[in-house]
Parts: C-alpha cells; structure tokens; sequence
C-alpha cells in the first residue's frame, strides 16, 4: 500500500504511525463498506440498506454514478446483486496515475492488453483494474474535469431514454469523494474548458470545498440534484462513501440526487467573496449573472422518489486507527472528526494544543477532516497535508520526541502517487544539517519539493480507491 514503507519506518515510532494509517486505509475499503451495509434477497427480489427494505418487483435495475471509489462499489455491487439481476450501468472513476514508475507502467499495459484480449472474446468489461461485466467503468480526470468525464455522464444519461427507464425500475446511483470532478456535464452554455479554468480559479482561490461545490452546481447539467431528476420516476436509491466532515448529502459530489437549497445569489456572494469575477471565462460570468437575474434555471428544490444513504465516512477509518493503537499499547484520541479551515491555521492551532498539553495522558492523537489551501499566483508544488506537516515541523520543539503524519486516504495529495508526509523530531535536525530553510519553502509554497530534498518524508502511495477525506495522526510522547 504504501511504495516506501521500509524507508519511512526507520524508527519504532514510525513504524507504528505508519500501520495505525495503512489499518485505516484497509477498513475504509469500498468493497467491505458496500458487503456490510447492502444486502440482496433474490427469492424476494429485496433489496436492504441500513436495515431499510426496498421490494424490487418486477422492475429492472440500473447503475450510474461516479467517484474515487466508483469501480470498488461496482464491483461489490455486482457481486451482491448478481450481475443477471442489472440491466446496465455506468460508473465514472479515477484515470489511473501515470506518476508510477517504469516498471508498474509495464505491468498495467500487460494487464490492460490480458483484458482487451478478454473483453474481445467474451465481451466483458474492458478495464484491468475491475471485475464488472454489466456495469461499464469509465475512466475521467481529476481534479480538472475532462473530455472522458463529459463522456461518462453522456452515457448515463443515454441509459434512460435507450432502455425506457420508468417508474417501476431502480436506480442504483453510487456515489464517493472525487465525483465532482468526475462527472462533469457542463450547462449547454458554457465549454467544458470554460468549466476547468473555473475550477482551477476556485481551487487556487481557498474557497472550501462547500463553496467550490456550490458554484459546480450551478455549472452542471447532474450535481445538485439534477441526475436524480433527469430520472424521475424510476426510484433512485443512493449509496454513498463520504468525504464531507458534516456528511452533508448536498455536498458530497455536489449533491447529484440531493435537492439543492443553495441558488444562484450564494454563488454571486462566493464570487465576490474571493473577488473571481474578473478572473472567471466570459461565458461563466454571463451565465451566473443571468442565473442571479432568474434568467437561467436553478437546481431543483424538491426530489422525489429519492432514497439517499451515507454508507461509509471517516469515522470507519478513525474508530479502526484507535483500535490499532490500543493493540499496540497506545492510548489514543480522536481529536476531531471535521477539521477544516485555512491549512496552516490548523496546523498551528493543533500543534499548540499538543505544545500546552491538552492530550496529556494519550500517546495518539487522531484526526480527521479536509484543511483549505489559498496558493498565491506564483506557488510551487505541494499539496494541503505536505504543506500542513511543513507547518507542524516549523512548530513544534525538536528536543521533545514526537512523530506525526498527514496524508490523504486516497493517496494522493494534489500530486499523483504522494499522499502526503510523515515527520518526527530528527526531522528537524535533518533540515538543519542539509540547510533547508523551511520558511522560504512555505512562504513559496512548495513544500513538496522540500520533503524531496529532506528525504524519507514525503508518503508514496497509489491509488486506494477510496476517499473519506484527509487524516493525521500525532505520537507523542
């Protein structure tokens, strides 16, 4: 799971944040989330989440939906239901990283051209990674939406009128972290380039995530709502693995069968709140001017035939760390389930609490939730937990002996194959000894290649296909 594992464990400290974060990881898998909460009684032809029962007569089922963990979830999904029992899907998921190195390179075209020689004789899936026959896994970019994305979305919207969706069938609409992105399909008016510059604008900018959503949504032809719309009156069930701390439906993916209470005047006040207007395509500013005039429609307010579920969240994965940790004779804390806000705020903030020993009397401190990033025009190469271990590393003593850990669950942050950094004390000293002067590689935000320069730091990692936000993990002593 994780590529440098035995060059990141030099100590016995590190060592044990490192399996506390890879247990994590494990519990948060899709496949064993979907196997736990989703059950199929075909004899009945019932369908249950969380101990709710849906009759499925003699309807047929469909599968649509997208995100980090998309081809996870359809793989148990097919393997739940049976795959005879669905009539077709489409799942958009993550392209796969070209960040791997020469030899895994080598291995995925083996296994991608295995698979093409499959799919041409039996007709099955074409995508190595997933084992899904019926449901199709279309790979997109992220986080800058692209063409194949578009493509995706196009194909699950096809699957109503080509196969006469109605009332009497189901559809299965699988949602994670990253569909957002994922799934765009862009209002008629403006391009897909068009969409990407806006969502590059609104990343740079240190807009939170419910803010960089709100204005997706009013972008899209799917997200807040408008996918389950598009396929009313067939049932919608929804299951969904969040990345949101709050577990707020409406934001994960941007809501694509949650009714939307956000309009087109909160996305004026975001705008003007980051002063973007200047900064947005042309055709971006026009339509939202419009939209704020009541001259373009808005996301519905009311759904129906909507069954919306949170299966999974990080509270699977920080219960799962706390556990590892008493089993390794730790006492830990989880200190938070939702950090959010400015990246080296809470950075400091955390830190500080540790310094004036607030957890005193725990040895693991654990946290969960997604921090924000506002990058200058002129930045360098890192991502939000690179820069919020920078930040802990400039913060706390190196005479105390202390280890800590920031890292995405999806393992990537921002930067494809690195999921973020593990520290400790020595890695102060390192600093000192090699001359690194990390304030400058802060102020420039390039704490990416500072980790590259102080070594056995930054977390090489693949795609884990999930996504329940960021984690970071304190061992102190």
């Amino acid at each position: 799971m994780i590529k440098n594992y035995q060059e990141l464990a030099c100590t016995e400290d590190r060592k044990k944040i490192l399996d506390i974060f890879i247990a994590g990881i494990k519990a948060a898998d899709p496949a064993k989330i979907m196997k736990s909460e989703v059950r199929y009684n075909k004899k009945v032809n019932s369908l249950t989440v969380h101990n709710q029962h849906f009759n499925l007569f003699s309807g047929r089922i469909f599968v649509v939906g997208g995100g980090k963990a998309g081809g996870k979830m359809a793989e148990a999904l097919e393997d739940i239901l049976g795959e005879k029992e669905i009539e077709a899907g489409i799942i958009n998921d993550i392209e796969v990283s070209k960040e791997y190195g020469r030899m895994q390179l080598v291995i995925d075209y083996i296994q991608r051209f295995w698979n093409f020689l499959k799919c041409f004789v039996l007709g099955v899936n074409c995508d190595w990674r997933y084992k899904t026959r019926k449901i199709k896994i279309i790979r997109a970019g992220h986080p800058i939406p692209d063409n194949k994305g578009v493509r995706g979305v196009n194909m699950m919207m096809e699957l109503k009128e080509r196969y006469k969706i109605n009332k009497k069938d189901t559809v299965i609409c699988l949602i994670s972290g990253g569909a957002s992105a994922l799934m765009p399909l862009p209002v008629e008016k403006i391009s897909l380039s068009d969409k990407q510059k806006t969502t590059e604008i609104l990343l740079d900018s240190g807009a939170d995530i419910k803010e960089v959503n709100t204005v997706r949504k009013h972008l899209s032809r799917v997200k807040g709502g408008q996918l389950a719309q598009h396929f009313y009156p067939a049932r919608i069930i929804s299951l969904i693995i969040s990345d949101v701390s709050d577990n707020d439906i409406s934001v994960i993916a941007s809501g694509p069968t949650a009714m939307d209470t956000t309009t087109f005047k909160d996305v004026e006040i975001i705008i003007e709140k980051y002063g973007l207007h200047d900064k947005l395509p042309k055709n971006v500013k026009e339509y939202l001017v419009r939209g704020a005039k009541s001259k373009e429609p808005d996301t519905p307010k009311v759904l129906k035939n909507i069954n919306n579920f949170i299966i999974g969240d990080n509270g699977i994965i920080l219960g799962k760390m706390a556990e590892i940790a008493k089993s390794l004779g730790l006492n830990p804390i989880i200190a938070s389930f939702n950090q959010e806000g400015d990246t080296s705020w809470a950075a400091k903030e955390r830190a500080d609490e540790v310094l004036n020993n607030k957890y005193s009397g725990y040895d693991i401190v654990i946290v969960g939730g997604e921090t924000t990033i506002k990058l200058p025009e002129n930045h360098g190469l890192g991502g939000r937990n690179q820069h919020y271990a920078a930040i802990t590393m400039a913060t706390m003593p190196e005479n105390r002996k202390w280890a800590m850990l920031a890292a995405s669950t999806d393992g990537s942050d921002f930067i494809p194959g690195v999921a973020g950094a593990l520290i400790d004390n020595e890695s102060m000293s390192e600093t000192r000894k090699k001359d690194l002067d990390i304030d400058l590689y802060l102020h420039n935000y390039n704490t990416n290649r500072f980790f590259e320069k102080l070594k056995k730091s930054l977390i090489n990692m693949e795609n884990t296909g999930t996504n329940v936000g960021d984690i970071v993990i304190y061992l102190l002593k």
